[in-house]
């Protein structure tokens, strides 16, 4: 056992630590030596941890890169349904809007187009009903066809149904080697 004698007074004097006063130099240096064990012991866990969780990572970015083109090919039939059910939308309307029949419509158109005379398209947009179309003939009968097919049709109590008037609103005639072709437009408006 050892005397301390200080002779500094006790405002000078250095204090001992509560925590080491009393504790024997081997045991705080081996506290000290356990703390700094458990630490590298922390460090090393979660460096393989993170070293875990990296391979993860790649693995997962991997089969993202697979996915990739299949998620596009997904989006694309996506999209291209959602453009499906819009038009369906719209042909529903169309097919019940005003309470016109458009088969029995379309029939009429069917059974009064004249020989040389052929539809390309037709838009209804809600207030009118337009056909393009052409007519061709080697005897110069095209604009007679039309002007025929156009009579027919305004003659035509089943396709003039909910139908006010009926025009041809355009036709222009061209010649394509020996036949003339005269290109029209019948635009009717909705009742």
């Amino acid at each position: 056992m050892a005397i301390d004698i200080n002779l500094l007074p006790p405002e000078l004097q250095k204090k001992k630590s509560i925590l080491t006063e009393g504790l024997p130099k081997e045991v705080l240096v081996g506290s000290v030596g356990g703390i700094l064990v458990l630490l590298l012991l922390v460090h090393a866990g979660l460096f393989f941890l993170n070293l875990r969780f990296f391979k993860q990572h790649k693995r997962l970015s991997r089969e993202w890169e697979q996915l990739t083109p299949a998620k596009a090919n997904v989006d694309q039939v996506v999209a291209e349904l959602r453009v499906l059910q819009k038009e369906h939308g719209e042909i529903e309307a169309i097919m019940k809007d005003k309470g016109i029949s458009w088969a029995r419509k379309l029939n009429a158109l069917s059974d009064n187009l004249s020989k040389g005379v052929w539809l390309r398209k037709m838009v209804f947009d809600g207030e009118s009903f337009v056909l393009e179309g052409s007519a061709l003939s080697r005897e110069n009968r095209e604009m007679k066809n039309v002007h025929q097919f156009t009579a027919n049709l305004k003659d035509d109590a089943v396709f003039m149904d909910r139908l006010a008037d009926i025009e041809l609103s355009g036709i222009q005639t061209r010649k394509i080697k020996k036949v003339n072709i005269a290109d029209f437009i019948i635009e009717a408006e909705l009742e």
